[in-house]
């Protein structure tokens, strides 16, 4: 177990990025709730539409945990979430959790995909679908179907007022709002989101081996800065698992002292050694090319839930084979 250590009988209080009914209350929940390694006695899970909100209300105590949406394979990187992260000191990676979604088409009951003429949904998720779009208005004359975007699905889902609109959201959220299903998993792929739990304190951990170690860190625009940081890494045999570039905006200034529209920070994330002075000794060399090197955190991998939706199926038909 690595996340920070708690009474057993302790309320476990968590905070998500959402409403309820979202995407991660469902990643929320499948973390923290029962039949999860996590779970305790009690669970209090508090939705938060608001990312200074969550980074707040974990930061101050008030929640024990937050949980965020970080990454999707279709879609890519939550830079704002990453940003947060990076101009957060006082919080911490603690673990991850993956969460295979399925995009439902959601309309009110009577209606038919042949009305749509409006979909609704967070950016991201219209992003994922939207191959499946354009095939929907050629099937439907080539008349245009118009992108609608709000803070969440749970909200897309209370908009679908009329049988020219539709929602894309989670099966739980479109039913809890009284809408048909008249479509599903329609991302552009599988679609899967990376979620990372986080807190004020750092995982408790007694084996670093295989472990995820996420690492921000600033440079300065000079000739190989990049190739010096990375080689920190390479030239210790530590395997680099993603490099995520991070425009800077208007936290330059406060970050690296230098104000400018143009400015980056890399976040990269890598296996940690077993062996505590290699890590060490590689953080160390990165900090004579880099500015700001900080440890985000250490933390188990999650296992795909795509992966392990096809295991269990191929696993099904072997054993239908006998």
């Amino acid at each position: 177990d690595v996340m920070p250590k708690r009474g057993r009988d302790e309320l476990t209080t968590v905070v998500y990025y959402g409403s309820q009914g979202s995407f991660s209350e469902d990643a929320a929940l499948k973390y923290f709730g029962p039949g999860s390694s996590q779970y305790k006695t009690e669970l209090d899970a508090q939705p938060s539409r608001s990312l200074d909100e969550l980074f707040a209300k974990v930061s101050d105590g008030v929640c024990e945990f937050g949980v965020v949406p970080l990454e999707n394979n279709v879609s890519g990187l939550l830079q704002d979430v990453l940003l947060n992260l990076v101009r957060s000191p006082d919080l911490h990676i603690v673990g991850e959790v993956l969460v295979a979604e399925e995009h439902c088409l959601c309309v009110v009951p009577g209606s038919s995909r042949e009305a749509i003429r409006t979909v609704i949904s967070h950016p991201h998720l219209l992003q994922q679908i939207d191959a499946w779009l354009c095939k929907l208005e050629k099937e439907n004359g080539c008349n245009p179907i118009e992108r609608h975007c709000t803070f969440d699905s749970v909200g897309a889902c209370k908009l679908v007022d009329a049988p020219s609109k539709a929602a894309i959201s989670s099966r739980r959220a479109g039913l809890s709002a009284g809408l048909e299903i008249v479509g599903s998993k329609l991302a552009n792929l599988e679609s899967e989101t990376r979620y990372i739990v986080l807190s004020t304190a750092p995982a408790t951990i007694s084996n670093r081996l295989g472990l995820r170690c996420s690492v921000s860190f600033m440079l300065h625009n000079q000739e190989g800065a990049l190739f010096k940081s990375l080689s920190c890494f390479a030239f210790r045999n530590l395997n680099i698992t993603k490099i995520n570039t991070l425009p800077l905006g208007g936290a330059a200034e406060e970050l690296i002292g230098s104000p400018g529209n143009w400015q980056y920070g890399f976040v990269v994330d890598f296996k940690a050694s077993n062996d505590e002075q290699v890590n060490e000794a590689a953080l160390q060399n990165l900090r004579e090319f880099a500015a700001n090197v900080r440890i985000l955190g250490v933390y188990t991998t999650a296992e795909s839930a795509l992966a392990q939706s096809r295991n269990q199926h191929h696993s099904g038909l072997s054993l239908a084979m006998y």
